[in-house]
């Protein structure tokens, strides 16, 4: 996935930085924070040599595997971000279900993976509700809505580091609980 040992030093810089507590979590506070300059880490997003594409398979391996349930669902959702300017990749004036208008900004579409009892799932199909809940956690746990990059490659691996790490909060709510996930 990272083949160089300096790539996957970035990988930390930047997932730790998710799961802090910074109140935006876009790469400059995230390298600030760090002491990390932040051109580096907008490299480490756009142009450094990686493979996001199996840290997603594997991102989708773990979550199988750890909510493997008979009656499990996979979700298509999209979420929306409201971005101005026109450099971030898919920003247009579109309608974002996040302010319920078309507004300049960013739609992305993300596969959810729903399994805690039938009845459950019925109520999160009609109402959508888990599926909309995780975007919203999301977006204010590890800042989904923060990237501020230019290019294509570094908002998909943003979107899957955000992936793995709120499956790394969800794993350690799942273990203070000591409950199943839901």
């Amino acid at each position: 996935m990272l083949a160089r040992k300096d790539t996957r030093a970035h990988l930390s810089v930047y997932v730790n930085g998710q799961l802090s507590d910074l109140p935006r979590k876009s790469v400059e506070p995230i390298a600030l924070a760090a002491d990390v300059p932040v051109r580096t880490l907008q490299e480490f997003l756009s142009q450094h040599r990686w493979q996001e594409d199996l840290s997603r398979n594997r991102l989708q391996q773990i979550v199988a595997a750890e909510h493997a349930h008979p009656h499990s669902v996979g979700v298509i959702d999209e979420t929306s971000f409201v971005k101005q300017g026109k450099k971030t990749p898919g920003v247009q004036r579109q309608y974002l279900d996040t302010v319920g208008k078309q507004e300049n900004g960013i739609v992305t579409v993300h596969l959810a993976y729903a399994a805690t009892p039938v009845g459950t799932m019925l109520l999160a199909a009609f109402s959508r509700w888990r599926v909309e809940q995780c975007f919203e956690d999301d977006k204010s746990e590890v800042g989904l809505d923060h990237y501020e990059g230019r290019c294509y490659p570094g908002l998909k691996r943003h979107l899957i580091l955000s992936a793995i790490s709120y499956l790394f909060l969800a794993r350690t709510n799942q273990q203070l609980r000591g409950k199943n996930p839901s």
